[in-house]
């Protein structure tokens, strides 16, 4: 937890389920990763190439996920996000990921933390 993978070419790295808590993944090229299931919270993405990473069950309480690359409405429609979730600006005003983050919202209002993540939607976006 807290690690340094600043800059790592991680590209197609199956990293479903790591602890990644507060780690340093500036710059870090994360295309076709996967980390689903990842405990990413607090975690510095800025820069990060996410092009067709999966973040399904993905926990992104307190990431940064400013000045990413390749990162999409549909990618963050399965993740846990929270108001300290830093998003790109497009995404910020994304209404789906708006949606998402109020779902995210009211579940943690009715449940514990460490309770499964809120379901996706029926019908996550495209693109």
């Amino acid at each position: 937890m807290g690690g340094s993978l600043c800059r790592a070419d991680l590209r197609g790295a199956d990293l479903s389920g790591a602890i990644l808590t507060s780690a340093d993944l500036r710059h870090t090229l994360l295309a076709r990763a996967c980390l689903d299931q990842a405990l990413m919270a607090g975690a510095d993405l800025c820069g990060a190439l996410l092009t067709e990473t999966t973040l399904l069950g993905a926990d992104l309480t307190g990431a940064d996920l400013r000045d990413t690359t390749g990162l999409t409405a549909r990618q963050l429609a399965g993740s846990l996000m929270d108001e300290e979730t830093s998003c790109p600006p497009a995404l910020a005003s994304d209404p789906w990921v708006a949606a998402r983050l109020g779902a995210c919202r009211a579940w943690r209002d009715q449940h514990q933390r460490d309770a499964r993540i809120p379901p996706s939607p029926p019908t996550a976006p495209v693109g």
